[in-house]
């Protein structure tokens, strides 16, 4: 069994809007108790138990996202105090969580010698940065793009120049470059 223990322990208690819980089958006891911006949650099938306030004091909470039916959901034990998570409107049979945001678009500005891209947002995300692959390493660019923003449009650049990007985002404080030889554009500036 993976447990999730509580929120001051994995640092949740500053989480920005959502968080994704993956392969967990238990939230212990005020797991996320008094998360005041948490404002929805994607919770796995594999959840079977929801200790006493696990959501007590998640003012906020008002969606969620459930990877499978209303039906297993329902057979879930949810203990006392969960009233933020029980009135939360959820979402069932989800199963296509944005781990990692994906650029889905470069379009080139040819007259100023700029890039905009655009990119599906990441479940999770507080913030967006660029990194830029330089040198034999990654190198953070830009950060603290919104994570209500999915374009960034890049500063007069050299026509030519090729750079090797990637879009990544800052997940519970920190910023996840896991598998991000897998998520890289090239991009050459026109």
């Amino acid at each position: 069994m993976k447990y999730l223990i509580s929120c001051d322990i994995i640092n949740l208690a500053k989480i920005k809007v959502n968080v994704y819980c993956h392969d967990f089958t238990v939230f212990c006891r005020v797991a996320f108790y008094s998360c005041k911006s948490l404002n929805k949650i994607t919770l796995p099938k594999s959840l079977t138990s929801v200790g006493d306030k696990a959501f007590g004091a998640c003012d906020v909470l008002r969606k969620g996202k459930y990877n499978s039916t209303k039906e297993q959901f329902a057979a879930i034990t949810v203990g006392e105090g969960n009233e933020a998570l029980t009135g939360a409107t959820f979402e069932y049979g989800y199963s296509a969580v944005n781990i990692y945001p994906v650029v889905v678009a470069v379009a080139h500005d040819t007259k100023s010698h700029r890039f905009r891209l655009t990119w599906t947002p990441a479940d999770c995300a507080e913030y967006y940065g660029i990194a830029v692959y330089s040198s034999g390493k990654w190198k953070a660019q830009v950060k603290n793009i919104p994570a209500s923003a999915t374009t960034f449009t890049s500063p007069k650049l050299k026509a030519g120049q090729t750079y090797k990007l990637a879009v990544v985002a800052k997940v519970n404080g920190k910023w996840d470059t896991s598998n991000i030889s897998q998520r890289v554009v090239t991009v050459t500036v026109k």
